[in-house]
């Protein structure tokens, strides 16, 4: 069997190590995707040495229901395309179960210290990177492709201001200036999805500790987010392009409203030569950075992109840039309508516990990546959305009551 001391230290190196493992002149995004399967993997085959005890919670019934779901949308379409996205949602559900079993509510601030810990190692990367021109992992590895910027392990500016938005209440917990590490890569970011994410995240939490404090605090980020907005995000151009890009995945989305184009379709193109119906043979891509006119790509009879296309100006969307329309295009609104289940048992579940500082906590940077998610794609990086089942495992132990632990105010009001 595995000590508890031991099994902490264990989750405290898989929290540090996905975000910043990459091997040389390899994608970042497959590499880390693959880093977080391996990983996660032995996690949870490591987890069965540690004693456990099982939590109740009503939403499990949902969670569930969707992987089924999942699956059953791969066997629809003849598993053409999805599986590898199916193993990323098994092992993530399956993940998620066993933390729930193994931890407790003492051990919820020993994850937020590794958790903290990759903020603070992180800030100093983008330091480095952004004052003194060192960047041991990108140049030194042969990425050339991320040296544009400081982005710190990340890889990219706005998958780095989500992981900072999403930490922000974590970081809160610790300190209430603490947060203030946030604001210099929430500035480098240019992503207003962050930039949305961190003052909701951040005024939940704040709303519990102090509700004067909490008014005060969201006049200051309302009206500095809005500034930073219109004057260094919109300009680029990217609200615009999701707009369009918005209204014509719900367009095509609604061709298969009940079964969705299948887990995964909306990167890919196949061809199912015995259900030629259930086939997709278009991309939707963006042109000359500011439009979307032309949806379907044109594909060589081997489904293949031709390369007149990759040479052009074109870019390939491999995604909406809305986690709630991809889900919407893929699994269609009966998948859409289990994870809105999943969500108000969590809020019925939250009005209902005891609001410890542990839960708001966790609770705000839950509320992090689901505003994130309304223009990025945090759960489809591996570097942001290895955190999603470590923060609803913590989110299921800190609201139950079967710890038999002495309680504590949360926050002063």
């Amino acid at each position: 069997m595995i000590a508890k001391k031991t099994w902490l230290a264990l989750i405290s190196i898989y929290i540090m190590l996905i975000p910043c493992f990459f091997y040389q002149a390899a994608n970042l995004r497959t590499v880390q995707e693959g880093a977080f399967q391996m990983a996660t993997i032995t996690l949870i085959f490591l987890s069965f040495c540690v004693t456990g005890q099982n939590r109740a919670f009503s939403g499990n019934k949902w969670i569930i229901a969707f992987g089924v779901y999942c699956v059953g949308s791969i066997i629809y379409y003849n598993f053409m395309v999805g599986t590898t996205k199916l193993l990323n949602i098994f092992i993530s559900l399956l993940l998620y179960i066993r933390l729930t079993q193994t931890l407790n509510k003492k051990d919820i601030k020993h994850i937020f210290k590794a958790i903290a810990a990759v903020c603070v190692i992180n800030l100093a990367y983008i330091l480095s990177q952004k004052f003194l021109n060192f960047d041991p992992i990108y140049r030194m590895m042969g990425q050339k492709e991320y040296l544009i910027e400081p982005v710190g392990f990340m890889g990219l500016r706005a998958h780095m201001g989500i992981y900072f938005a999403v930490c922000a209440p974590i970081l809160a917990y610790f300190s209430r200036l603490l947060p203030a590490v946030c604001l210099f890569p929430l500035y480098l970011s240019v992503s207003t999805a962050a930039v949305a994410a961190f003052p909701c995240a951040l005024l939940f939490a704040e709303w519990f500790r102090r509700r004067i404090w909490c008014v005060a605090l969201a006049v200051v980020l309302i009206a500095g987010g809005a500034w930073y907005v219109v004057k260094v995000d919109n300009p680029m151009g990217m609200q615009t392009t999701r707009v369009t890009m918005w209204q014509d995945t719900l367009k095509m989305a609604m061709i298969k409203p009940l079964t969705g184009w299948g887990i995964d379709s909306f990167r890919c193109t196949w061809n199912d030569a015995n259900h030629p119906q259930k086939g997709k043979n278009y991309a939707f891509f963006r042109v000359n950075n500011d439009t979307l006119k032309d949806k379907n790509m044109i594909l060589s009879d081997d489904q293949v992109v031709k390369r007149e296309i990759i040479d052009s100006p074109k870019d390939f969307w491999d995604n909406p840039h809305c986690e709630y329309l991809q889900v919407i295009y893929e699994l269609g609104i009966p998948g859409f309508i289990i994870l809105l289940m999943v969500l108000s048992h969590m809020i019925v579940r939250f009005r209902r516990a005891f609001k410890s500082k542990e839960l708001i906590a966790v609770s705000g940077a839950i509320i992090g990546f689901l505003v994130a998610s309304t223009t990025q794609f945090p759960f489809h990086v591996a570097r942001i959305g290895y955190l999603f089942p470590i923060l609803m495992a913590l989110f299921v132990i800190a609201s139950s009551d079967d710890d038999n632990e002495e309680k504590e105010v949360a926050y002063d009001r």
